[in-house]
């Protein structure tokens, strides 16, 4: 986790940003890094003047993020051992926030999760969801739930033939095992495996024997746990311990079913975007994980992921 040097935190909902602050500032601590509060207002609709108590007449827009730079530096200032810079900007939030991923060289963005309304997970909120499909840096999402786990669980695949080629996973292995160390809990890593094609070859009208298909299911399972104890290599020598979940079926269905059972404080997760192609955005299979949790999620993008967003 010391990779992150320079953390920006955006604040949503005032109600949960001490909370939000203490848990970043305790990142930032552990780290050495700088941390930045981010701040976004609207823009109003057509420009006014403001005439102040004392006389003074601003322009309507500075006493917004004026008021709310006042707001915001009072929530940095009462996390102690840490400084806190404060931007504050207007426009569309996620936008704002990338361009500043951007111009200034932050490495993570923490963001609190958002009210996703009758829907669990984070599909419904859709600040979070922008950052998350386009935002070029890892994402935090912080689910404000104070009865976490200290275990880390961390969703895999899928594989190349190469491991050292699979640049995302091995990312994703240091990270977690990384975190797991920290927090002083468990690794679960979490692998869904199948064999393509399974239910046509056991219900085609031409189908091969059932013993051949079974083998073909072993074989795909064995290539698979080969391929995770490969992987496994590339984790951090920590002192968390790692349990491997190797689990059949569709990742985007099962993987949340292990989630649910194992309730960890933080699920890590890459998306399935192709490196170094812009505008390609979360994969389907992340999506409808994220849109099935509730627990803090840590996203991170492929290697050479380049933001939509125009900078």
């Amino acid at each position: 986790m010391n990779r992150f040097k320079n953390i920006l935190v955006v604040a949503t909902d005032d109600g949960g940003l001490a909370t939000l602050l203490e848990r970043a500032g305790a990142l930032a601590r552990m780290n050495d890094a700088r941390l930045t509060l981010l701040g976004i207002v609207e823009t109003p609709r057509v420009p006014r003047r403001l005439k102040l108590d004392d006389g003074e007449e601003i322009d309507f827009q500075r006493y917004l993020e004026q008021t709310r730079r006042e707001e915001l530096s009072a929530f940095a200032d009462a996390v102690d051992g840490v400084e806190i810079g404060v931007d504050v900007a207007h426009g569309i939030g996620f936008v704002e926030a990338i361009h500043r991923v951007v111009d200034r060289g932050h490495d993570l963005v923490i963001i609190a999760a958002e009210p996703a309304g009758p829907r669990i997970g984070l599909t419904g909120a859709s600040m979070t969801m922008h950052l998350l499909r386009k935002c070029p840096v890892p994402v935090w999402v912080d689910s404000g739930d104070d009865n976490l786990s200290a275990d880390v669980a961390v969703a895999l695949g899928p594989f190349d033939d190469d491991p050292d080629r699979d640049s995302l996973t091995v990312m994703l292995i240091e990270l977690s095992a990384s975190l797991a160390g920290r927090r002083g809990g468990t690794l679960h890593v979490i692998h869904a495996w199948r064999l393509v094609g399974e239910s046509l070859l056991r219900r085609g009208r031409h189908r091969p024997p059932a013993d051949e298909v079974d083998a073909m299911v072993e074989d795909a399972y064995r290539t698979a746990a080969r391929q995770l104890d490969e992987l496994l290599a590339f984790a951090p020598d920590t002192s968390a311990p790692i349990e491997t979940h190797l689990v059949k079926g569709d990742a985007g269905t099962v993987v949340p079913e292990v989630l649910e059972t194992l309730r960890p404080g933080v699920v890590v997760m890459g998306t399935l975007a192709r490196a170094g192609l812009k505008g390609v955005f979360v994969g389907n299979t992340a999506e409808r994980v994220l849109g099935s949790i509730d627990v803090p999620v840590l996203a991170v993008k492929p290697p050479g992921f380049e933001t939509p967003v125009a900078v």
